[in-house]
């Protein structure tokens, strides 16, 4: 066998073994991924079955305007939460605006900076929170406003609106 023909079957042997590790390297990612979604698919079933063993519904949360602290750049908010397992409340919300007897969300000056702190609710099943909108809103102008607050559960984000407030 000549010089030329070891190198070729060399280069060929070489091939051959990539091949068979790039491969058996497809396989180990594709049953990689598979395990990582039946986990995620495990993961959210047992979510569901928390939010539905906590028994929480909507009709049981509301949200007031302490209406002394309204003003054009912010209000106190009260949340009332009588569910047995209260919702996981955040500081995120935004304002909507009733123009022509639909609502629309305000436009943003900027984006806020929320905190990832979490409210727990008192021995009376509240939550205050102070809301400061001027740098996110503005300073409201005359009209009919509400807050909107959202939580997020294993299913879906759902979302409280407060009663109305007038500027």
């Amino acid at each position: 066998m000549n010089k030329l023909n070891k190198i070729f079957l060399i280069i060929i042997l070489i091939l051959i073994i990539i091949l068979i590790v790039a491969i058996n390297r497809c396989f180990y990612f594709a049953n990689a991924y598979k395990s990582v979604a039946t986990n995620m698919m495990h993961l959210t079933e047992k979510a569901n079955q928390i939010e539905k063993d906590y028994n929480r519904n909507t009709e049981n949360v509301k949200i007031e305007i302490v209406k002394s602290s309204l003003t054009p750049t912010g209000a106190t908010i009260l949340i009332t939460d009588n569910n047995e397992f209260p919702y996981i409340w955040k500081e995120t919300y935004y304002l909507e605006k009733k123009e022509n007897g639909s609502w629309k969300k305000l436009d943003l000056l900027q984006n806020p900076n929320f905190s990832d702190s979490i409210y727990k609710v008192n021995k009376n099943n509240q939550i205050e929170q102070v809301l400061n909108w001027n740098d996110i809103y503005g300073t409201l102008s005359k009209g009919t406003y509400r807050v909107i607050k959202y939580v997020y559960t294993s299913d879906s984000d759902i979302y409280f609106d407060s009663e109305e407030f007038e500027i």
